[in-house]
């Protein structure tokens, strides 16, 4: 059981990073320039989770593979 436990919380983190971008597939375009971090600090503030932007926001727009892996 702990082993399961530690499986699945290793694989959790993985959905602390979210492609957060705005429009245009993760770009930002058409959002204003500091959208992105206050989007992120208010879904801390109300998850309590740490979340953090995706670093290849078109690439975690497009593949579902971490949550793939947790379920």
């Amino acid at each position: 059981m702990i082993r399961d436990y530690e499986r699945i919380n290793n694989k959790a983190q993985h959905l602390q990073y979210i492609p957060l971008g705005g429009t245009v597939i993760g770009t930002g375009l058409n959002t204003f320039l500091k959208y992105r971090k206050c989007v992120i600090e208010h879904m801390r503030k109300i998850s309590g989770v740490n979340v953090e932007a995706y670093s290849n926001l078109a690439d975690g727009i497009q593949n579902v593979d971490n949550y793939t892996v947790l379920s």
